[in-house]
């Protein structure tokens, strides 16, 4: 996915909405009636979540794009789920 989002990228080759969820460059797609909504709602869900949470989902994000190790992602992952489960955070169980 990445090495094709790459080439559409340096050559300037415009691609569908259908084409950048198939590359990975985007995680969903929604008819242009629902776009606001939709994002609005992600937007809300990720305020849910607070400041830290998010901060450590982007960490754990980029760890992975850097192909980080297994053993680390799992500890960043475990930790995150820690966060996301405390009292008080308002995610989680």
């Amino acid at each position: 996915g990445r090495k094709r989002a790459n080439e559409y990228a340096l050559l300037a080759r415009p691609f569908s909405a259908r084409e950048a969820r198939r590359l990975g460059l985007v995680n969903r797609l929604a008819p242009a009636g629902e776009v606001l909504a939709r994002a609005l709602a992600l937007a809300e869900e990720a305020q849910r979540a607070g400041p830290f949470c998010i901060r450590e989902i982007k960490t754990l994000a980029l760890r992975m794009d850097r192909g980080a190790r297994a053993e680390q992602l799992g500890a960043a992952a475990d930790r995150l789920s820690g966060i996301m489960t405390a009292p008080g955070t308002g995610v989680g169980a």
